[in-house]
């Protein structure tokens, strides 16, 4: 009996800590959350600069 191998992606979002071994893998797909604060966007991916984050958040009156 011949096995049939199923083709298959692990997604995750940017909280998740992947091994560097697994960001290597293409099995692994890591989407970025999108944080919004005070009028701004931002990305969690490589770009993302927390303390721009923290500075939104405390000029904004809802966060």
């Amino acid at each position: 009996m011949e096995m049939k191998h199923m083709s298959f992606k692990i997604v995750v979002d940017s909280c998740c800590d992947l091994t560097p071994a697994m960001l290597k893998d293409p099995v692994f797909v890591k989407v970025p959350l999108t944080i919004r604060s005070n009028g701004s966007t931002f990305v969690d991916d490589e770009t993302f600069d927390q303390a721009d984050l923290l500075w939104s958040m405390r000029q904004s009156e809802d966060a």
